[in-house]
């Protein structure tokens, strides 16, 4: 009751309701339980390659926020600061993703004040901050100004990169380049 309240038990009571609730985690905890008792060292590279996955993923994520700061800092300069940013943000994730931020928040069941980016699997946030990166090389390059204009080139762009992204993953000659 009362503030920070709640119900507490012990980690092996809880994973036994767990089981009892999901019988294929049972199955899963008991054969990993077997495993280690067996000395199965097959299961520390299963292990250390997912770590090695979630560590990967969190540098691309480190690289985006210096990115994604670039960009933001980018349409600032050229008028397009403040609530601009997310609007041409919004332009991106149309073209790359298929909706507005709050249409990926309601499209993938994620809670209403979640930040997308943070959601993101690696290839989608590869081509978020590729285009980011690319926008703002674009409208310093051309010096483009305003909110609509800035919008604009980021849509550019984002189509430019989804084009690439998916040249790459199809089985077939790239660019123009025979």
């Amino acid at each position: 009751m009362g503030r920070g309240g709640g119900t507490f038990g012990h980690i092996l009571a809880a994973i036994a309701y767990t089981e009892y609730l999901e019988p294929n985690l049972a199955v899963e905890v008991r054969t990993t339980y077997l495993r280690v008792r067996a000395g199965d060292i097959t299961l520390a590279d299963e292990i250390l390659a997912k770590a090695d996955a979630a560590r990967h993923h969190n540098e691309v994520r480190d690289l985006s926020k210096e990115v994604r700061k670039k960009y933001a800092d980018t349409l600032t300069a050229h008028g397009a600061g403040g609530s601009a940013i997310g609007y041409c943000t919004d332009a991106i994730y149309k073209v790359l993703l298929g909706g507005t931020a709050k249409q990926l928040i309601a499209q993938r069941n994620l809670p209403a004040k979640t930040n997308v980016r943070e959601t993101l699997p690696t290839g989608e946030l590869l081509q978020t901050m590729n285009t980011e990166y690319l926008s703002a090389e674009r409208i310093e390059g051309l010096n483009i100004r305003g909110k609509e204009s800035c919008a604009e080139a980021s849509r550019q762009v984002a189509h430019y990169v989804k084009k690439v992204f998916s040249d790459v993953r199809q089985d077939g000659p790239l660019g123009e380049d025979k």
